[in-house]
């Protein structure tokens, strides 16, 4: 039986409040890179995971509040210098210094429909297939492609067949999820098994989030009513760019552990 791509977090995960970087690590032991590479992974997971669960759940208080009070966006580790994260942090840390999560929510919710679920139409598809299907059409080719994708992992949607599979929100969870299982098998001493994960997900992010995400960014900036999903798209945006370099400089750490 195939494992669930469920794991949207109800509220954001706590991101450990420390300053991991990628400095001078050529200077560092073997061990150290192991070590910073299965942290840093199993961070920048968990913020993913709080993307993902942004994209994809409908906003509720506890969201927003557990994101506006547990430091995750003073301490946002993906790209925190980029220019568009910047942007981002700064429209949601604004947003939430002026009022309240539960007087931000009737707007925010109703953000969300807007976006996402349409009355009329839905102004920000989050869907791969819409963007680069000829016809721009759900259940596509590309929800296929990622389908099988996840099936290499054991991984389906709970919904399968109902909704698709390529939706931001489960594309980032599954990025998430082959950084978590890289980490266990780092801590386990696998560094075969974890240089294969990270190869796997940096393939899945430049096949699949990387060739669409920006057309879904550009349309959820332009289309937001809120700064929240103004601010979210932003704070993509710079995550999405921080992605690439991270993903070659964890590959050539691991190729350097292993030989």
């Amino acid at each position: 039986m195939q494992q669930q791509l469920c794991g949207c977090p109800r509220r954001p995960t706590r991101i450990d409040e420390q300053n991991l970087t990628m400095n001078n690590l050529a200077a560092s032991g073997s061990q150290d890179a192991f070590e910073v590479v299965s942290e840093e992974l199993q961070v920048y997971s968990l913020a993913l995971k709080v993307l993902a669960s942004a994209f994809y759940l409908p906003p509720t208080e506890r969201f927003l509040t557990t994101l506006s009070a547990q430091g995750l966006l003073a301490d946002w580790p993906l790209a925190p210098d980029d220019p568009d994260t910047k942007t981002g942090l700064q429209l949601l840390r604004t947003l939430f210094d002026r009022a309240q999560p539960a007087d931000l929510l009737p707007a925010v919710r109703a953000d969300h429909t807007a976006l996402f679920i349409g009355l009329m139409r839905v102004e920000a598809p989050p869907w791969e297939s819409v963007y680069l299907s000829q016809d721009h059409l759900l259940f596509d080719q590309q929800t296929l492609q990622v389908r099988e994708f996840y099936a290499r992992f054991g991984l389906q949607i709970p919904k399968l067949d109902r909704e698709p599979d390529d939706h931001i929100g489960y594309e980032l969870l599954f990025l998430a999820h082959l950084m978590e299982q890289a980490t266990q098998a780092l801590d386990a001493g696998d560094v075969e098994k974890a240089a294969h994960l990270v190869a796997a997900a940096y393939e899945f992010f430049a096949a699949h989030p990387q060739e669409w995400a920006g057309f879904f960014i550009e349309r959820l900036a332009q289309s937001a009513r809120t700064d929240y999903y103004r601010g979210l798209a932003y704070l993509l945006k710079g995550s999405i760019k921080a992605l690439t370099p991270l993903f070659d400089e964890y590959l050539a750490i691991l190729a350097e552990i292993r030989t």
